[in-house]
């Protein structure tokens, strides 16, 4: 598979304000890739916000993911969104529809 990198920075304003917890969150990706497939899906991974903060979600493996409850969905919690700080994101990929596949990030130089 093809091995690329990516990085890209985020910042949220002093005005930020995040939608009340009750919200529907369906909007709540920052930053996402796609796979190009016709079975559609989650994105392959994706930075997303929620209510309570930020969050890394990953799709990937063998069946489509479409529902957090999917085999090869993951997600992990980055934290409480802080407010005029820079976030510094760093992603590693191996695209794979083998098991060869690799998924690498770091937030603020940390993996």
């Amino acid at each position: 598979g093809q091995d690329e990198w990516w990085a890209h920075s985020l910042m949220f304003p002093p005005s930020y304000v995040a939608p009340p917890a009750g919200a529907v969150w369906n909007w709540g990706a920052l930053f996402d890739f796609h796979n190009s497939s016709s079975g559609g899906g989650q994105p392959n991974f994706m930075v997303y916000a929620t209510p309570t903060g930020l969050e890394l979600h990953m799709a990937g493996g063998a069946n489509t993911v479409n529902r957090p409850t999917d085999p090869g969905y993951y997600s992990i919690a980055i934290g409480p969104i802080a407010k005029n700080v820079w976030y510094d994101f760093v992603y590693h990929v191996k695209w794979s529809s083998g098991s060869d596949g690799l998924f690498q990030a770091w937030l603020n130089g940390r993996q």
